[in-house]
């Protein structure tokens, strides 16, 4: 993966900038593709439409750094899955372990509008297989 810059981004209230795929573990096939998609740290809202591992995994990354984040069932969909909606390629099926690969181009400290963001963002590597 790819170090950050140093400047802590993934903070707690602030929002950012990823580009990420998500894939099953155990087949290697992806089900989620996102570019240029905005989160918002510590947002219940938003919360709720991430598995808790993925933020986890987030939170603590540096500006303009690669991660690869491995989000146990217990962190994930757990027990019940989750079935094919939106963007999704795939259901998930219960029990699966997912693989997150995020790369953090924007920030936006908490309370500010102003984004600072990488240009010439690489989505190389954030194909379909």
């Amino acid at each position: 993966m790819k170090n950050g810059i140093g400047e802590l981004a993934g903070i707690e209230g602030d929002t950012i900038r990823v580009n990420y795929t998500a894939m099953i573990q155990d087949t290697g096939r992806y089900f989620l593709k996102e570019t240029d998609y905005w989160i918002e740290l510590g947002n219940k809202k938003e919360a709720g439409c991430h598995p808790n591992g993925l933020i986890a995994g987030i939170l603590g990354m540096e500006f303009n750094e690669t991660r690869e984040i491995i989000v146990p069932p217990a962190l994930g969909y757990g027990d019940r899955g989750k079935k094919k909606t939106g963007k999704m390629k795939l259901s998930i099926d219960p029990g699966a372990t997912l693989v997150y690969k995020v790369r953090l181009y924007g920030h936006a400290k908490a309370g500010t509008t102003k984004m600072k963001i990488v240009t010439n963002v690489d989505t190389t590597g954030y194909e379909w297989n």
